[in-house]
């Protein structure tokens, strides 16, 4: 497991509206475990990657546990668009994240 939180810090993203910033505050604690979950399962899934939805039932996570980690990998330079889109549960297309390799974090 990554352990990114100690190496750069990020706060859990708010948009602004008081119920927003109070949730943003309650899961800044436990954050940094569930990105590492995160990246790890989309890391695990190498080149093929993952959608949001993919990574949210593998897990077990709701998906506005995982959307904002994912918001937050992405900011971090950890994961990226892979250009490449499937279709989710209700058949809308969903893009596919995939992790930066480390050697290539280097070059962000």
């Amino acid at each position: 497991m990554y352990n990114y939180q100690e190496i750069r810090d990020i706060y859990p993203p708010s948009n602004g509206v008081i119920t927003s910033d109070m949730a943003a505050g309650q899961i800044e604690q436990v954050s940094g475990r569930l990105r590492n979950q995160v990246l790890d399962f989309i890391r695990a899934q190498a080149e093929a990657g993952a959608t949001a939805q993919e990574t949210d039932r593998a897990l077990g996570m709701p998906p506005n546990t995982i959307t904002p980690r994912i918001w937050e990998l992405r900011k971090l330079g950890l994961i990226r668009d892979s250009g490449e889109t499937r279709p989710t549960a209700s058949k809308r297309k969903a893009k596919v994240w995939v992790a930066i390799s480390p050697s290539d974090q280097d070059a962000i």
